[in-house]
């Protein structure tokens, strides 16, 4: 069985910088396509259109996390779970 492992993508203002963490599991691949594509039409839309201004520190990720507090995504894909500190799967609500 794959496991698509959830990791939530928001800003930490006490340490002024995104911080994403792993914070569960799905088994379902539409859950994982939802998650993936949606992280590629918003953050990801962002860095690839902001590329040159992130890395020349005109723009910081900060202006993307004004407007959409947290996100969601899909980075691992695994076989087996007994190694992630979680053991419930997440329900994907789509929005």
């Amino acid at each position: 069985m794959e496991y698509y492992i959830v990791s939530k993508i928001d800003w930490d203002n006490d340490n002024n910088h995104y911080k994403c963490e792993e914070v569960g599991y799905t088994t379902k691949i539409e859950d994982y396509e939802f998650l993936q594509n949606n992280y590629n039409n918003t953050l990801g839309a962002f860095i690839e259109n902001n590329k040159t201004e992130l890395e020349n520190g005109t723009k910081s990720l900060y202006e993307f996390f004004e407007t959409t507090p947290t996100l969601y995504a899909c980075f691992t894909t695994t076989n087996a779970i007994e190694h992630f500190p979680f053991t419930e799967e997440i329900n994907i609500i789509y929005y």
